[in-house]
């Protein structure tokens, strides 16, 4: 009964509340939790591209290469955080925590990149003044 008792309360509390802070766990989570809200983020402003009008060419040409530099960065984010997990983690539950953080922080940038170019390219210019 006690045991049971000591597994519910354990799993009762949320991931990051369970695992010392600082911890390489702790870490993880709060790596991955926010990698995931950058990632719904990321989402977001690359279907705002997609389903943009462009100025300066075609939107079957402009979508083509978003697509294609998106798949590439995405491949680019993924083998370079294995590898900085892989250097810079030292013990294995490290290495997971070192590619999460990695992850979003790329994520995070190409956030940034992305709405640049949304601005730059996709905005319609301001009204003039009369």
């Amino acid at each position: 009964m006690t045991i049971f008792l000591l597994i519910s309360v354990a799993f009762a509390q949320s991931p990051n509340e369970a695992w010392p802070s600082g911890s390489a766990a702790d870490t993880y989570y709060t790596a991955e939790q926010q990698y995931k809200d950058s990632d719904k983020k990321l989402n977001m402003i690359y279907k705002k591209l997609l389903n943009a009008s462009y100025a300066n060419t075609t939107p079957e040409i402009a979508i083509r290469h978003l697509v294609e530099a998106q798949k590439t960065w995405i491949k680019f984010r993924d083998t370079t955080c294995a590898m900085e997990g892989e250097l810079r983690g030292g013990w294995p539950t490290w290495k997971s925590a070192k590619e999460m953080i990695c992850k979003s922080e790329m994520t995070i940038q190409r956030i940034k990149d992305l709405e640049n170019l949304f601005f730059d390219c996709c905005q319609a210019p301001p009204p003039q003044q009369k």
